[in-house]
């Protein structure tokens, strides 16, 4: 098995633990407190976890390199989450602990995600590190495709506790994979002495990453009230927690088929061009979604086009974002990047709950739509005062 991958799988195996988390949590919430508004906080807390990651995960990559840092993150991970299971089995977590719980995954997380593109870009370059974009990001798209079906059964049985348990194992085998492949591949780890600021910086003077960056943060406050409408449609129209999971996993199944085509489509046409049909696309199907939510099998055609879309779009954006950053600046601000996208989500959760409650979940879609719209023009501004061409 190619390094690729071997991360490939090491990707699908976490995702899919994780996405059984990270879905359930905020449906379980919203089912025991019928309050949008503190699930919405609730799955906020893994993002700002995330974006608290920041600060200690390129001194944590200098410090002990990509494939450590790899390992402990998938080894903390599965701790947080056999602590999760066992608080659930003997009846002594409340929402508390889990919010703490999905805190600490996130924080957890960034290290991970930095090394993992650093590692993806010693193994390929050009097209080829798109294309491996692509299946990585296919991988977590089949993780979230599975996860939530399986947890919307679970929620509507046994309850939480199976699944912190698939969770934690899914980490230790995520480690395992991880080790191999990290252990054959010599990434290269950039100087620790670069800040926070300093790499903020370097973003917001490069004109590619600061539109680019700036777009993917906008876009994903609107991905994220989506996230939230789903198991608030769900629940409210249908009464079903299992729907919500369908749905969501239709939107990582459009996703899978985006990313597992984007590599020919990017070869063919340019990975900027496919990027910019795609992200216009985005805006119109949640004019769709808010159209159609009260139709099961219209609202689940929606998503799905909509997670093609983003599918298709997001494995070329990455790979020119990652050769555009010079290797002693590269761990700093990916990881920056990486949270200051979380950060819109952070705001997308915290203020979609506020939104759903306030107008319900139609208006909300619409005002999603219009944040979506913001975003591809924020995408075109980078694009166009960069002077990259369509076919790059």
């Amino acid at each position: 098995m190619t390094p690729v991958r071997r991360l490939v799988v090491a990707e699908l195996t976490s995702g899919t633990g994780s996405s059984l988390t990270l879905f359930a949590v905020p449906v379980a919430v919203f089912m025991q407190t019928r309050s949008a508004v503190t699930a919405g906080v609730v799955a906020s807390l893994v993002t700002l976890g995330t974006v608290m990651g920041t600060v200690v995960a390129p001194r944590v990559i200098a410090l002990v390199g990509c494939r450590w840092s790899m390992l402990l993150s998938d080894g903390l991970a599965a701790v947080v989450s056999f602590g999760l299971f066992f608080a659930a089995i003997t009846s002594t977590i409340n929402i508390w602990a889990i919010a703490l719980g999905v805190f600490t995954l996130g924080f957890i997380r960034n290290p991970f995600v930095s090394a993992q593109q650093i590692v993806l870009g010693q193994i390929v370059t050009g097209d080829e590190l798109a294309a491996a974009y692509g299946q990585v990001m296919a991988a977590t798209r089949t993780a979230t495709m599975l996860g939530p079906v399986v947890a919307g059964a679970s929620l509507s049985g046994p309850g939480l506790w199976p699944l912190f348990a698939v969770d934690a194992v899914s980490f230790v085998v995520s480690a395992i994979l991880v080790q191999t492949v990290t252990r054959s591949v010599a990434a290269p780890v950039a100087s620790g002495s670069r800040s926070t600021l300093s790499a903020l910086r370097f973003i917001v003077r490069s004109p590619l990453l600061r539109w680019w960056t700036s777009a993917a943060a906008v876009t994903e406050v609107a991905w994220q009230v989506l996230f939230l409408c789903i198991p608030v449609t769900a629940v409210l129209n249908w009464s079903s927690p299992i729907m919500a999971g369908v749905i969501l996993s239709g939107f990582s199944a459009g996703s899978l088929l985006g990313s597992v085509g984007v590599g020919t489509a990017a070869r063919r046409y340019g990975r900027v061009r496919v990027a910019t049909v795609a992200r216009a696309v985005v805006p119109l199907t949640f004019i769709a979604m808010a159209a159609l939510q009260r139709s099961f099998a219209a609202f689940l055609v929606a998503v799905s086009i909509g997670g093609l879309a983003n599918g298709i779009a997001n494995p070329g954006i990455a790979s020119i974002v990652r050769e555009s950053i010079p290797m002693h600046e590269l761990t700093g601000v990916l990881s920056m990047r990486y949270s200051l996208n979380l950060t819109g989500g952070m705001v997308g959760r915290v203020g979609g709950g506020f939104l759903v409650q306030a107008v319900n979940v139609a208006p909300a879609l619409l005002i999603a739509a219009i944040v979506q719209s913001v975003g591809w023009v924020l995408f075109q501004a980078g694009t166009s005062h960069t002077g990259l061409e369509p076919g790059v």
